[in-house]
Formats: structure tokens, sequence, C-alpha cells
């Protein structure tokens, strides 16, 4: 693969304001001239120059969204400063005659350094500092292990930082959090396996902390991995359940628990098909989501035998915690941090549509699609519901919900099972997580050819 580099030139005063960024948040945005000819994918090594005529750090850029005409947003993380800065000149003059005049100008500026001046970079950076070459180097070798993946590990890969992305939004952290995933070295790892969070969690503290979830004596001989967050004020705790073999699953699902308003919501990703450029559909009758979107009707039966509600906490729009979120089919960019773009859809509505005559397509076929479905959910509309307790069970209906989840497990499916706790302190407001949602990264559809 091509070699990559970016080159970030923060001089002076606004150096010292991202590097105060970085003691804060762990990280820091900033727009750069717009050269970058992607948004999201893979992560690049990042070498900072935040002292006239030395690289004095690097770090890992993550490229955004556009920030205004003719620039775009850069997110970087992972930010170390080098024991030695490495003089620019010093470098220049390693370089061949060629190529000599456009590195010296690169290192003048933030830009995109690839090919052939990325390799002559490269080079002399390794006869100044063999380690600052390693670190540059392991960015392609990571792209090259993803790359090589089995479409269908990529594609469960995906579903289930699909699922993690979700959790965390509807929580009301920054999906960022995702960012610094690095491919495990086990064959058949999970996304979380990947997350920073997993290589430093505490085993005993996070089980500890899913006790909360009803039938959660049925997940924890299941839990395969597991990954902690906090912000202070709220904390997300992540197990997933049932990793099995790619072609032994049976589907993905994201079971969420709101603990400030004992609230579950239950979500369903099923794929949407496409051929070649036409649009994304969903094909009906489908035989397997018959059988679960059965099973979704009988607990949904059993939870309609709670009492009415009698708490303002306790109110929801709806009294039905299950969705489903139809997806384009997703390729896995570990980098890119955005939701996908999908439908979600409330059981009921999906039940009418299931039985809409109207839902055939050009050849005869009956099929949903963005097109046909009417209405739908989509990230920046449904997560402060969720985020809010505007939907999902009762607190008397998740008191429930123990069978739920021992049927989920012997089925086998892959359940992410997430727990939200804000302690005393409310979400935030509906229209603050709405705001961000839109401002964050717009949705994207990723759909894989071939």
């Amino acid at each position: 693969m091509e070699t990559e580099i970016y080159h970030l030139r923060a001089i002076g005063r606004r150096g010292e304001e991202l590097l105060e960024a970085y003691e804060y948040k762990g990280r820091f945005a900033e727009a750069v001239d717009n050269d970058l000819y992607r948004r999201g994918g893979p992560p690049i090594p990042c070498l900072i120059t935040f002292t006239q005529g030395k690289i004095t750090h690097t770090g890992t850029l993550y490229v955004g969204n556009m920030a205004a005409e003719g620039a775009k947003r850069v997110n970087v993380g992972e930010v170390d400063e080098l024991m030695m800065p490495i003089r620019s000149g010093d470098i220049v003059d390693l370089i061949s005659d060629g190529l000599k005049g456009s590195i010296r100008d690169q290192l003048r500026q933030s830009c995109l350094i690839k090919g052939e001046a990325a390799d002559a970079l490269l080079e002399a950076i390794r006869e100044l500092d063999p380690s600052l070459a390693h670190y540059i180097e392991r960015f392609a070798v990571e792209r090259t292990r993803v790359s090589r993946l089995p479409p269908r590990e990529r594609t469960a890969l995906a579903f289930e930082k699909e699922a993690v992305g979700t959790a965390l939004s509807f929580a009301g952290f920054d999906r960022r959090e995702m960012h610094g995933w690095s491919m495990p070295s086990e064959d058949g790892a999970s996304f979380l396996d990947g997350l920073h969070q997993v290589r430093m969690r505490e085993d005993a503290m996070i089980m500890n902390d899913m006790n909360v979830i009803p039938g959660f004596d049925y997940i924890r001989p299941v839990a395969k991995s597991a990954a902690y967050f906090s912000n202070g004020s709220i904390s997300l705790t992540l197990v997933l359940a049932n990793h099995l073999a790619i072609e032994e699953q049976l589907g993905a699902d994201l079971l969420y628990f709101n603990e400030t308003y004992r609230s579950f919501t239950l979500i369903q990703y099923k794929a949407m098909e496409s051929d070649g450029e036409a649009a994304p559909v969903f094909r009906l009758p489908n035989s397997k989501l018959d059988v679960e979107i059965g099973r979704m009707r009988n607990h949904l039966d059993m939870l309609r035998t709670c009492p009415p509600n009698e708490m303002c906490e306790g109110y929801r729009l709806l009294e039905n915690p299950f969705f489903l979120k139809l997806c384009p089919r997703m390729d896995f960019e570990p980098a890119d941090t955005s939701l996908v773009k999908g439908m979600y859809l409330p059981l009921d509505y999906w039940d009418l549509l299931d039985a809409d005559p109207r839902k055939v397509g050009p050849r005869g076929g009956r099929l949903v699609s963005f097109e046909n479905v009417g209405r739908y959910f989509d990230n920046t509309s449904f997560i402060p519901l969720v985020a809010n307790g505007w939907v999902g069970t009762t607190a008397e209906q998740s008191d429930m919900l123990r069978p739920i989840v021992r049927q989920l497990v012997e089925e086998g499916r892959s359940l992410t099972v997430a727990v939200a706790r804000g302690g005393k302190k409310p979400l935030p407001a509906t229209s603050w997580i709405a705001q961000r949602a839109r401002a964050e990264e717009p949705q994207q559809i990723h759909i894989r050819r071939g």
C-alpha cells in the first residue's frame, strides 16, 4: 500500500492551544487545507512541528468531514513528544535532489505527503531516528491486516462496531472514544477486543457492574469481551456475548439499559442488499426475520401483562422496546466513527410494512427501501429518544426481561449488552444531543461492491 504521512505545522500560540486541548481531552482537532482526498478510513501517522524548523511530536491523525470551503477537519490523538526533536533541515539534506525542494516545501506547511515523496521522507527518518520510522511503518501494516480479512468477518466486525458506536451515542459519549482501535492478534476476535478500553479493563469490576441486568447470570458464562467508558458523571459498560465463529452467527443485537430511567431498548440489525449502483433494499419475505419477529411478539405479549406505569420517569411514547435497524451492507472501516445511515423501525411499524401490498419492486418482488418505507427514525432523531428514556421498557417491564435475555443467549446470537449509568444526574437534554449528533459527523452509506 502507498505510504502516507501527514505533516502538521502549528507554531507559536496555535501550537500551545492544540497542546492544551490535548491535555484536556486527549485529542485535538484542526482545520487544514483540503488535500485529504477522503473522509474516515484508516488513520495516518502524523509528524507535528510545534517549534520552528523541528519535528517535535508524533500523533495519530483521523480524517474528519469538511470544516469549511476548501478546508477539512482532522482529529489528532495519541500525541507523543519525541525524545530528540528532528531538524527539518537534517531531513532535507538526506533527500535526493529530485525531491529535495518539494519535501522542503511540505515540511513548511500542513499537508499530506504520499507516494514517492513519502517513501523518501521515511527513508531519511529511518537514518535519523529508526524508532520513528518503525512507528510510521506500523500504520501500513495495520491497514494490510484489516484489508486481508475475509468479507464475512469484516461485515461482522462492522456490525459489532455499529452496535458499540450506537451505545456510546445513547450514553452521550463522543464516538471518537473508538479511535485507537487496533486489530487483535488472535483469529476470530471481536471489535471490542481491539479497543484500548478492553486492554485496560478490570474484568471483576466490569462483571460486577453488569449484575443490574436481569438475566445476566445467563450472559456471564458466554461473555467474551468487555469494555468500560467513563467521563466522570456517566459510565458505560459493554459486554459482548456469544461471539461465535462468523459462519455460526445468527445475527446482531444491541440490548441497551438506561439505568437513569430503568429502560431497556433492544435493536436488531439487518443488512440490506445492493446490486451494483442500485439503491439498497430489504427483500420480503425473509423467513429468518419472520422467526425472530415472532419471538419479539411473544415476549411483547408477556411485557404487556405488566401493570400500567404510574411514574413520570416511567412514561414512554410506546411501551414496545423492540426496534429493527435496516442498514446498507457495510465494509469495516475501524477509524470511521460515524454511524451508518440506516432506518430505525419500531416493531409495530414493521408489522404494518410487512403487510402493506404496496411494497412491490420494479420486478414484482416485495421490498422495503429508503424511498418506499414512508417514515423512519434516523440516527439523529433516534438517539435522544433512547438517551432520555422516551422509548424502551417501563421499570416494571424491565424486571420481566430475564426470559428474553435467556432466549437470546440460548439462540447463540451475537449480543452486545450495554449499561449506562448517570448517577443522580439526568442525561443531556434532547436538544443538546440532537445538536451534537448533527454537528459531529454526517451519516454515511458504506456499500461494499462485489
